[in-house]
């Protein structure tokens, strides 16, 4: 026995139930992730090609075992640069197979380093006579381990791929290559080195006793186990201590602010915000598995009061969890379905493709033609539900790109820029804007239209808009992507069924934009109930399957869940309340413009680590009644709940920032880190600032002011 009969390296049973590039995706290693054979790119690829008589079916992978027979009768080699076809398909042929001489590039590339590593080390200890530890011996069998995987998978993806293009291209009497390539992957250096991983794996068994053989053998599969599919999820102990201590500190020092003994609370809230603040910008922990560490801090550290003396932490417990799954979660959730009929029935891969053929020599100008998207659909259908539709249209561009792309990163993050900005331009699109208008209705008396709102908000989001959009061209240099990749996919007819579940997410997108008519409202309440009826009908009718339910990103909805719970923690114990009274004793009230300008100063600051909704409930008010003071109310509250959407520079941010954070390539790896966000969204959230406290302030005192009673 060796390591190739390890049960994590076989994939059985895996592959009798999934399809290879699903297989290929969970098993990849995260850190040789670029220099895998890229199968779902080649197999779109075939999609241009003729389809052959029989179709293409579902690819479904066999047991995937190291030592299976890969040997061929072949022996006459062609070069894979070769044209195949003529006419039209010469160039998706050609194209196909340069896609594949890089990939093999790669593979080998890869392996003939790691080879050396492990060939040199193995002999040190086996021929120079050097004593590995039994912490070394480990690491090298785990490097063995993760390289047999690699090199077995890619070999395996290049079989079946160069399988499919024979099936495709049979039709057309096209010789197959499988043979050729069988014979030639077996001299590729990534091949070759298989056999001597193999051989390298007994010496390694051969310097441990007999009985310390099974325990490297499990070290090796629980590295394979924990390692492949998405990142690895070993925690950073460096930040994630200081993190830690950070709260701990933040928590315990002796600060004025909190000299109170009725503030304690909000320093213990301070703390735990330090905390997972400092997990979030560090990535100590993946970000999901933070999120779900909130409500455990705030129980722990007594981050939220009992609503009455006699309250227990059980009951404070039941708060904070009932608090993370709200109408929010379940919105987002319809959002996520919507997203899924639109991908079944191909609409976004029409739409992606139709926006290409309109764009393919101008990508700097496809990626403002999809942040002007996101501006609109936020309008419409709240920046809650738009950033999920539109990741789906440009998901199809992304994954016929590398995932380091500059232009993949501009992309995503203009999706998410606009988003925001988008919920800046109507009463419903964002429900920080709702909340604005109930503190006017209560404390000034005033009431703005659906009109007014827009016609004022409208330049400041189109400003921002375009200023982000030069911000990412400047700071991003999204100047890799020549031209736009093709969209890729076999068209499949619009049934009835497909027609009918396309009308009811096109039903639900309608009464989300009118749901803030009198009648509607009265009758459904919350956009959250049409979103859960959307959910309701496309399972119930059969077109989505529980597959398809458990399928959903629920690392995402985790993600909101968490800042749901911080929310309530930073409400709740006072410690928004704290900032905000501390701020506003710094305010000059003198005069109303640089009044404005410090107020959507420190909301821009709060708004960036806690949600926009929640710095919305807390702030509102209190900028209302400071209004009334001034004599200006509606454009103090306005210019406040356009700055709460201007907040987008951290990935916890917003929903459409998460949104973003969220795209993964075909092997699971993430187009943008918080660093990204950083480098662009700190100025994106400056210059929205900016405009909000110019353009804004001025537009909202000409066309505003006189509501006021």
């Amino acid at each position: 026995r060796h390591i190739g009969t390890l049960p994590s390296q076989r994939h059985r049973g895996v592959g009798d139930r999934m399809k290879f590039g699903r297989v290929l995706a969970l098993r990849a290693i995260p850190e040789w992730r670029e220099s895998y054979v890229e199968y779902k790119r080649l197999k779109r690829l075939l999609y241009r090609l003729p389809d052959p008589k029989g179709g293409r079916d579902d690819d479904f992978s066999p047991a995937v075992s190291p030592e299976a027979s890969l040997s061929s009768s072949a022996s006459n080699l062609m070069p894979l640069s070769q044209p195949l076809l003529t006419g039209e398909y010469a160039d998706v042929s050609l194209h196909f197979f340069a896609e594949l001489e890089e990939g093999l590039a790669r593979a080998n590339e890869l392996a003939a380093a790691q080879e050396e590593t492990l060939v040199s080390r193995v002999q040190m200890a086996s021929v120079d006579g050097q004593v590995l530890s039994p912490q070394e011996l480990s690491s090298l069998y785990v490097l063995a381990a993760k390289l047999h995987s690699f090199l077995s998978l890619n070999f395996l993806a290049v079989r079946k791929i160069v399988k499919k293009y024979d099936k495709t291209v049979a039709i057309a009497g096209i010789p197959p290559r499988t043979p050729a390539m069988m014979a030639r992957l077996e001299r590729e250096p990534f091949a070759v080195a298989r056999k001597q991983v193999d051989m390298l794996v007994k010496r390694l068994e051969g310097l441990v006793p007999p009985d310390g053989i099974p325990a490297l053998r499990q070290a090796a599969k629980d590295a394979l186990h924990i390692s492949s599919g998405t990142d690895a999820t070993t925690p950073r102990l460096l930040p994630l201590t200081l993190s830690l201590l950070s709260g701990l500190i933040a928590a315990s020092l002796p600060l004025s602010a909190f000299a109170d003994p009725d503030q304690r609370t909000a320093q213990r809230c301070l703390g735990v915000l330090v905390t997972v603040v400092g997990l979030w910008l560090t990535e100590a922990l993946p970000f999901f598995v933070t999120a779900l560490l909130v409500p455990v801090l705030i129980v722990v550290a007594g981050a939220v009061p009992p609503e009455h003396e006699a309250q227990l932490k059980p009951e404070i417990a039941k708060r904070v969890l009932n608090a993370m799954f709200n109408n929010v979660i379940l919105l987002v959730l319809s959002g996520l379905v919507a997203a899924r009929v639109v991908a079944r029935c191909q609409l976004e891969l029409r739409v992606a493709a139709a926006l290409q053929r309109r764009l393919e020599t101008r990508p700097r100008i496809f990626i403002l033609a999809i942040m002007l998207l996101g501006l609109l659909l936020s309008a419409t259908i709240s920046n809650v539900t738009a950033p999920v539709l539109l990741l789906s249209v440009v998901q199809p561009l992304l994954h016929e790109g590398q995932t380091d792309s500059a232009f993949a990163r501009a992309l995503l993050l203009g999706l998410a820029f606009s988003c925001n900005l988008g919920g800046m331009l109507t009463p419903i699109a964002s429900p920080q804007n709702a909340i604005a208008l109930v503190s006017l209705q209560q404390v000034a008396g005033a009431d703005v239209s659906f009109g007014l709102w827009m016609s004022v908000a409208m330049p400041v989001a189109l400003l921002g808009t375009a200023a982000c959009w030069l911000l990412l061209l400047v700071l991003i240099k999204p100047y890799d992507c020549v031209a736009l990749p093709k969209v890729v996919f076999s068209e499949a007819p619009l049934t009835p069924q497909k027609v009918f579940s396309l009308s009811a997410v096109a039903a639900a997108a309608v009464l989300w934009a009118f749901l803030s008519f009198a009648p509607l409202k009265n009758t459904l309440g919350d956009p959250a109930i049409v979103g859960v009826l959307l959910a309701a009908v496309s399972f119930g009718s059969g077109f989505l399957h529980k597959d398809d339910f458990n399928a959903l990103p629920w690392h995402l909805l985790a993600l909101i869940a968490g800042g749901n719970a911080l929310g309530l923690a930073v409400h709740e114990s006072g410690l928004l309340e704290e900032l905000v009274s501390l701020a506003f004793s710094t305010l000059d009230e003198e005069s109303p413009w640089l009044l404005t300008v410090e107020l959507v100063g420190g909301i821009l600051v709060v708004g960036v680590f806690v949600s926009h909704t929640v710095a919305a409930i807390i702030i509102m008010p209190l900028v209302a009644t400071i209004g009334v003071q001034m004599g200006q109310p509606v454009p103090l509250v306005f210019c406040c709940a356009l700055a709460c959407s201007a907040a987008m520079a951290l990935p916890v941010s917003s929903f459409p920032n998460l949104n973003s954070l969220s795209a993964e390539d075909d092997l699971g790896g993430a187009y943008l880190r918080p660093a990204h966000f950083l480098l662009a969204g700190v100025p994106a959230t400056l210059v929205a600032g900016v405009l909000v406290a110019t353009v804004g302030y001025v537009l909202a005192v000409r066309m505003l002011d006189h509501l006021h009673a």
